[in-house]
């Protein structure tokens, strides 16, 4: 086996699953294979059904044009013409890998043709683990986000305030973030900046990371924001105990998000700024338990176990 497509939508470069995307292209180069992007623009998926032949004939060519030995979809089981694409795929003996970024709604576990595939599943959690298995019978492997050393270097933006970073992804709770941001501001007496956004140059240049939500998965961007020594408080929402919670990282818990539990966070906030020492512990701790379980080293092993088992 030597050349690997992956295949995702145009409007995922935008996305934090390119981000993940591009982590994957190095190691599997590391590993000595190609790699060959085919992106497909929405519009193909979303309008009328006649693209399904342009569906098919497109990945076919792609396929035998390329010479593709392993396909990875990425995150495009839940598109109305998976089941098209799909088809194209069943014909050809490429063999197939199915990376689940978020899992689709209840129907999507009915879809027939996800079973009748002969494809190995990599989903980011145990809870999408579950549900796959229960719902469809597959047994997927999983592979939560990992971090890239050489991505993590000093950026400095011209920010004039204290500033909170919060992801541009779905499900977070942007008036969680507000409040925190007005609570500091009258304990500090001084502004604070509440940055939303999907660069990871932002991240790295604010001084905090918030991560509130009820319903994400493996938190995008928290490997991130502690291999680049910026803090972060998250709540404690059901991925986040079951598996991330157990390699005991310190991060400020904002809990359920009760008044109660805002408080706390914001307490333990204000004393993790103020006290240089505190900080610094803070910041080590998490970063050697991400450099030993979530680094790109580490992310090599899953994959070459995926890989050899085809």
């Amino acid at each position: 086996m030597k050349n690997i497509g992956i295949y995702y939508l145009e409007s995922f470069k935008k996305s934090y699953i390119f981000f993940e995307i591009k982590k994957w292209k190095k190691v599997f180069k590391e590993l000595g294979f190609n790699t060959i992007d085919y992106s497909i623009s929405e519009r193909l998926f979303f309008e009328d059904i006649k693209n399904k032949e342009i569906i098919r004939e497109e990945i076919l060519g792609f396929l035998k044009n390329e010479n593709i030995d392993l396909l990875i979809l990425e995150d495009l089981c839940s598109i109305p013409h998976f089941t098209y694409l799909s088809e194209a795929i069943h014909k050809s003996s490429v063999k197939l890998l199915i990376h689940h970024h978020n899992l689709p709604t209840k129907g999507f576990y009915k879809c027939k043709k996800l079973k009748e595939l002969y494809a190995s599943h990599v989903v980011l959690n145990s809870i999408d683990q579950d549900k796959l298995f229960k719902g469809q019978g597959i047994r997927a492997r999983v592979v939560p986000y990992m971090y890239d050393p050489d991505e993590i270097r000093p950026f400095k933006r011209n920010w004039k305030y204290l500033t909170l970073f919060m992801p541009d992804i779905p499900h977070m709770r942007e008036g969680i973030a507000i409040v925190i941001k007005n609570k500091l501001e009258n304990i500090l007496g001084e502004k604070v900046e509440l940055i939303k956004s999907a660069s990871l140059e932002d991240l790295l240049s604010s001084d905090i990371m918030i991560y509130p939500t009820f319903f994400q998965g493996w938190a995008p961007y928290l490997m991130e924001a502690i291999a680049g020594g910026v803090p972060a408080l998250i709540s404690d929402y059901k991925v986040y105990k079951r598996d991330i919670s157990p390699f005991e990282f310190d991060f400020i818990s904002l809990g359920n998000m009760e008044s109660e539990d805002i408080e706390k966070a914001i307490n333990r906030l204000v004393n993790v700024m103020l006290d240089e020492r505190v900080k610094n512990k803070m910041i080590s701790r998490n970063r050697e338990i991400a450099e030993r379980c979530f680094s790109l080293s580490m992310l090599k092993r899953y994959i070459k176990a995926i890989v050899d088992e085809f």
